[in-house]
């Protein structure tokens, strides 16, 4: 595997408590919480700043994490507590009654896209446009940069989120079987894509030619193309230059009956017809017997685990109406506020400072970005080559949401499982793409309405 051959550092208790105190120094002015409690929740309890995922846990901390945290009290004079571990937006009344009734459970959590839109609009969240500064993502690692104009952070007319993790982004890309790429003698996709030819008409070829029944059983147990359905189809409709949303005289509509998104849906729906392309997505990612998936581009050692085969990565291929490679964070999370938070932009500096999110809590930023290659997550060490390794550094640099949150949003509270039935109606019963979204878009339409009272 490619690795780096430079020595990685690991801070220890004392350097980070000292680092993390005279950067207090400088900050201490601006936001001093006078001895107040915050209270934090996150579902995500073992991503902290210390060390690789799982290795310590917020709501448990070792002796380590606890001198981190306790370094961070003093620097806000503050006094932090973690609450309502893991997943509390199961009940999506939950923050709406606590507030209603005064309670505040927490200042601040991690949501993602959809959920963030259902609780944006309940009113349960404060609007951040006019809390972080312009040059708010200024000191954060360059993958996380363009999160400035990050559309999933956004619901209507304002910001609710902000990076607030700075572990990884849930982009979305090909990963591709090098070695049976080899075998089949089909073209280099690294090639194809430093080309320009790296189109989806190419996949759906490569697709043809490589999914085969090796055995002579009638079963095809070599697939071309691997993908959740539901991403499949969302990214088409992008790289085929049409979106889910337009703008007629000021009311925000579902687009989906756009003909370059019917043409979109059309051609992904046959090649799952065709049987070159096969929605078991979690399936496949284990074993590995597939030439191309398009899967969370962190699957890569996890595909590799499993599978003799070498792997690489490559973005997406270009659509007919795009000039570029899109890359979809299918899972977009990030910090929010709870709408009667006092001192909201304190309580994201003393967040920033805990996660150490940005400089000066990253006291060195070419070492932070060096250890999250190499070390934590240390996605470096999984990949075969330089192309990889560029490509996926790329793609996480580049990432956004394809899709508005709140649209995600209706299209769920219409019906959670409107994707898989758009799937069922579509490629397993062979109903037109055009009259599944025609009787659809009624329904979607009124959610969009109700939920941003236009």
């Amino acid at each position: 595997m490619f690795k780096s051959t430079k020595r990685l550092f690991r801070s220890t208790v004392i350097t980070v408590v000292l680092v993390m105190l005279c950067v207090g120094l400088a900050v201490a002015e601006d936001y001093d919480f006078n001895g107040e409690t915050l209270k934090f929740q996150t579902r995500w309890w073992g991503v902290t700043p210390l060390g690789p995922r799982n290795d310590f846990d917020w709501y448990n901390p070792d002796a380590r994490l606890q001198a981190h945290i306790e370094s961070v009290e003093e620097m806000f004079n503050v006094k932090i507590e973690w609450v309502h571990s893991g997943e509390w937006f199961g009940d999506e009344s939950f923050l709406a009654t606590n507030l209603m009734a005064g309670d505040l459970p927490f200042h601040i959590t991690h949501l993602e896209e959809e959920r963030m839109a259902i609780q944006a609009s309940l009113g349960t969240l404060m609007p951040l446009e006019s809390v972080i500064e312009d040059d708010f993502y200024q000191g954060y690692p360059a993958v996380f940069k363009t999160d400035v104009d990050n559309p999933g952070f956004r619901f209507g007319s304002h910001i609710y989120g902000f990076e607030a993790l700075n572990f990884q982004r849930e982009a979305v890309g090909i990963i591709w079987n090098i070695d049976l790429f080899e075998r089949e003698g089909l073209p280099n996709l690294y090639e194809l894509y430093e080309n320009g030819e790296w189109t989806w008409e190419k996949m759906a070829e490569i697709a043809r030619l490589a999914t085969k029944d090796l055995d002579g059983d009638g079963v095809i147990d070599q697939i071309g193309l691997c993908a959740d359905s539901q991403r499949l189809f969302t990214h088409a409709v992008r790289s085929w230059g049409a979106s889910f949303e337009r703008v007629v005289d000021g009311r925000r509509e579902l687009a989906l009956n756009d003909p370059r998104a019917i043409e979109a849906l059309e051609f992904v729906a046959e090649l799952f017809k065709e049987g070159i392309a096969d929605p078991d997505y979690w399936g496949h990612r284990k074993t590995g017997d597939f030439a191309m998936g398009y899967f969370y581009i962190h699957n890569l050692p996890e595909v590799q685990e499993n599978c003799a085969d070498t792997f690489g990565l490559v973005p997406p291929p270009k659509g007919p109406g795009s000039s570029e490679h899109l890359v979809d964070i299918w899972s977009q999370w990030m910090g929010v506020i709870p709408a009667t938070v006092e001192n909201p932009r304190g309580v994201i500096e003393v967040f920033r400072a805990l996660f150490m999110l940005c400089e000066p809590y990253i006291y060195d930023l070419d070492e932070w970005q060096e250890n999250y290659w190499y070390d934590s997550p240390g996605f470096a060490l999984y990949v075969p080559d330089r192309q990889t390794l560029e490509n996926w550094q790329w793609m996480m640099e580049n990432a956004q949401g394809l899709v508005p949150p709140y649209i995600k949003m209706a299209i769920k509270m219409a019906d959670w499982k409107w994707w898989n039935q758009f799937y069922d109606a579509v490629v397993e019963e062979g109903q037109s793409v055009s009259a599944f979204i025609a009787s659809w878009t009624p329904r979607i339409q009124a959610e969009i309405d109700t939920v941003l009272e236009q």
